[in-house]
């Protein structure tokens, strides 16, 4: 995850906590402390081999017509808001995190649109607060991790948001898509492949 993901995701309360160091800790960052105290980290040749014994083991099953497409950078949802659709995303989790609200109502389509102009204004202060694009997919991130909007129910919104928004412009969505999700749409799509 990001260098300051962990701080973000109230995994730890600053630089000197002692999670940092903590045995049982299932996290990493780019910059891992542990490692930080050797002078030859990161070794950029070493970065590359271990990425690419990951790589290997993800696609060894690969074949046929199976093959597998694997993140940019860290999360799903974290790669979408880093490709473009930080902004959806964000909005997205905050509908998931208020869909009992918006369902229990005579009228849900006046709630989700309420809940969805003040996702958007809140996410205008983010975005003002955090233009660098890891710090600012981090936050978009927080809202599943900290504000526990789920997943499953975020896609659902997340769908309807891109299919209002981008409705007959898949060249438009594909610009803001992640390499790897671009990638997996080509593929499948792609009649040579079976």
């Amino acid at each position: 995850m990001p260098n300051n993901a962990p701080e973000i995701l109230k995994y730890v309360k600053n630089s000197d906590d002692e999670k940092w160091n903590g045995s049982r800790r299932k996290w990493r960052i780019e910059k891992d402390p542990k490692f930080l105290s050797d002078p030859n980290w990161p070794n950029e040749k070493e970065y590359e081999a271990g990425r690419a014994a990951i790589v290997n083991k993800l696609t060894a099953d690969d074949g046929q017509q199976v093959r597998t497409f694997y993140a940019d950078y860290w999360t799903f949802e974290y790669d979408l808001a880093h490709a473009g659709l930080a902004s959806q995303v964000f909005t997205a989790a905050k509908l998931a995190q208020a869909d009992d609200r918006i369902h229990n109502v005579d009228d849900s389509s006046v709630a989700f649109e309420r809940v969805k102009t003040a996702a958007i204004a809140e996410f205008q202060k983010l975005l003002a607060a955090h233009a660098n694009i890891e710090t600012l997919s981090t936050h978009v991130y927080k809202e599943f991790v900290v504000g526990k909007a789920s997943k499953s129910i975020a896609a659902q919104y997340l769908a309807q948001l891109l299919e209002d928004e981008f409705n007959g412009q898949s060249e438009k969505l594909n610009e803001v898509l992640p390499d790897y999700l671009k990638a997996a749409l080509a593929y499948v799509t792609d009649s040579s492949n079976g």
